[in-house]
C-alpha cells in the first residue's frame, strides 16, 4: 500500500499504524478506531521516521 504523498508503502507500516491507532481508540475510550486515531498514528509514524 502506498498513501498519497508516499508516506509510507508496505504492510509492515500499515500494521503499525492500525495497531496505534487502536491503542490510541482504547485511550480514549471508544470501540472503534476512527479517522482520527488513523489521522493521529500517521502523525507519529512520520515523527518516527523523520518525517515531521
Amino acid at each position: 500500500m502506498r498513501a498519497r504523498g508516499g508516506l509510507w508503502t508496505g504492510d509492515v507500516q500499515d500494521h503499525w499504524v492500525l495497531k496505534l491507532a487502536r491503542m490510541l481508540a482504547d485511550l480514549a475510550g471508544e470501540d472503534e478506531i476512527g479517522p482520527r486515531h488513523v489521522a493521529e498514528a500517521v502523525q507519529y509514524r512520520m515523527l518516527d521516521r523523520g518525517e515531521g
